[in-house]
């Protein structure tokens, strides 16, 4: 089952096999960060479906994907969406409170291109440090 939800310009992809799990367990600050995050989706429907996602979905959401669109207009100024893993929880791993890694895709003007991430978190902040992907520099 795949639900996508579009609010306030926020592209959340809700994916069933995604749901909570034990994993890896996070910092009080990153818990705060993606708590306060789930609160100002605008829906009921929206919030309960993201407070059961496990914690690399909501790291990827919360906390990378942020970074993740300042990376990637980098790369490319025509960047304005961002997915970060899919709906097999194999491509979103969360290695430790420090360091996501997965798949995922970016849409710069008409073409979407796949990628694989690592995303560097900072537990004290709870922030993401750096964005890198395997994407060739664009000529």
């Amino acid at each position: 089952m795949y639900r996508l939800f579009l609010s306030s310009g926020l592209c959340l992809a809700a994916i069933s096999p995604a749901l909570s799990d034990p994993g890896t367990s996070l910092t009080p600050p990153q818990r705060e960060i993606i708590s306060r995050n789930i609160d100002l989706l605008p829906s009921q429907e929206e919030r309960k479906l993201a407070s059961e996602w496990n914690n690399a979905k909501k790291v990827a959401e919360f906390i990378c994907r942020p970074a993740a669109i300042a990376a990637l207009q980098k790369w490319d100024q025509q960047a304005d969406r961002v997915f970060l893993g899919t709906d097999d929880p194999k491509t979103l791993t969360l290695e430790n409170d420090r360091l996501l890694k997965g798949s995922g895709q970016v849409r710069a003007g008409n073409d979407w291109t796949t990628f694989a991430f690592s995303c560097e978190l900072d537990p004290n902040s709870g922030r993401a440090l750096t964005f890198e992907t395997d994407l060739a520099p664009r000529t």
